[in-house]
Parts: C-alpha cells; sequence; structure tokens
C-alpha cells in the first residue's frame, strides 16, 4: 500500500535536491563520539571528529540496511548523486547519500551512454535499487543523515510512524568501506521550532559539498 509522505520529510528530501541543483549550476545531545564546544552556538556547523564510529559500538549496521523500496534509490537533483531514505525508521530516521568516487560527472556520463535509447535516470534508479548498499560502497561514497529514535515520538495514527520531535541532534556519518566504519562529519542540535529552517540550511550545504568533485574519499567536505 502506498504511503503518504509526511510534509516535514517532502522539505528535508527537497531541500537536499536544492542543494546539489545548485552546486551544479556553480561547478540532541552530543554523540558518543563527538561533543560541541560550548563556546559555541548550536546552530554553527561542527567540526569533523577525529573518532571513528564503529556500527557494533552504537548496535546500528547502517550498511546492511536494506534499501527501502517505497521510493528505491533516486537522483537528489544532481547527475550522478543518489539519495534513499529508510521509510521504517528502524534506528530512528536515516538518509542515504550516495556519491560516486571517480566523480558524480563523469560516473553519470558513463552510466547513461549505456542507455541511449531508454530513460537513462529510471534504468539507472532500477538498477542501483537492486544491489546492496554494502556492494555499492565499492564505487560510492555513502554518507548518511541520522537522527536517533530516542529524538523520535512514534505516532502510529499519522502517515509517518515517526515525527521529529524537539530538541533532538541530526548526526551526519561517512562509511570507510575499507574497514567498515562509520566516522562522524558533523552534528546539528535543534532547540526549538525556529531552528528547523538552519537544520535544512545545515544539511542542504553539506550535501552540495558532499556531492562536488572537492570532497576526498574518506575524507571531510
Amino acid at each position: 500500500m502506498k504511503k503518504i509522505i509526511p510534509l516535514y520529510l517532502l522539505l528535508l528530501l527537497v531541500g537536499c535536491k536544492k542543494a546539489t541543483e545548485t552546486n551544479t549550476k556553480g561547478a540532541a545531545s552530543p554523540s558518543p563520539t563527538l561533543k560541541a564546544s560550548e563556546k559555541k552556538e548550536e546552530h554553527d556547523i561542527i567540526k569533523p571528529a577525529q573518532t571513528i564510529v564503529k556500527p557494533q559500538q552504537e548496535n546500528i549496521d547502517f550498511i546492511n540496511y536494506p534499501i527501502d523500496d517505497l521510493e528505491g534509490i533516486t537522483s537528489t537533483g544532481t547527475e550522478g548523486v543518489y539519495r534513499n531514505f529508510d521509510f521504517s525508521y528502524r534506528d530512528g530516521e536515516t538518509l542515504f547519500i550516495l556519491v560516486p568516487k571517480i566523480g558524480a560527472a563523469k560516473w553519470y556520463s558513463q552510466q547513461a551512454g549505456q542507455y541511449k535509447d531508454q530513460d537513462a535516470d529510471t534504468m539507472i534508479d532500477k538498477k542501483l535499487s537492486q544491489q546492496s548498499f554494502k556492494g555499492l560502497s565499492k564505487e560510492f561514497n555513502i554518507f548518511i543523515f541520522h537522527t536517533p529514535k530516542k529524538y523520535l515520538k512514534h505516532t502510529p495514527n499519522l502517515d509517518a510512524p515517526y515525527t521529529p520531535k524537539i530538541p533532538r541532534t541530526i548526526f551526519l556519518y561517512e562509511y570507510n568501506n575499507n574497514d567498515n566504519s562509520w566516522k562522524t562529519l558533523s552534528h546539528f542540535t535543534l532547540k526549538s521550532e525556529n531552528d528547523e529552517v538552519k537544520a535544512n540550511e545545515w544539511r542542504e550545504n553539506f550535501t552540495s559539498k558532499l556531492s562536488s568533485s572537492e570532497h576526498k574519499v574518506n575524507g571531510t567536505p
């Protein structure tokens, strides 16, 4: 049965698309491994932590999540950059961002060339959705925006089974397929409803940087 995507989630996904389109034209409490400085405002972008977050430490095996088939893997709006949202909310709110290691434009050109007489975007989305995140990590840098379930409210009578609470913290992780680890790149804490816009801007800015060719493999924006 087809689900109705809640408004705040549409804003989240549209925000990612808006940020990556702009990039194309131009070219909570702290995590156990990352604490914001008390001297910084919560809405500032936090510098990447040096600590590596192992999946087993949080008991969250993100890389072995099944690809959510409600939307499947789909384009963010920038050719070659893709996303997948976990509509089952297994361990919270999780949005995967996939960026080709050889560069989005180069990768997309190679793939689109295989479907000259077909809808290339549809065929590429379908091809990617039939794989696994673990398998895709060999070809893509994988990032996730994650809000732990403790920051979500169970809403079984609404279209979305969980909705975000305030205050809450959103974490940005990067996967390293060499040692099967997740590194915390940044996090953002919302203290009031007024921070929702700032959170979207923070997410858009990072998505734009992650989608650019300036981002190094397993590095920081």
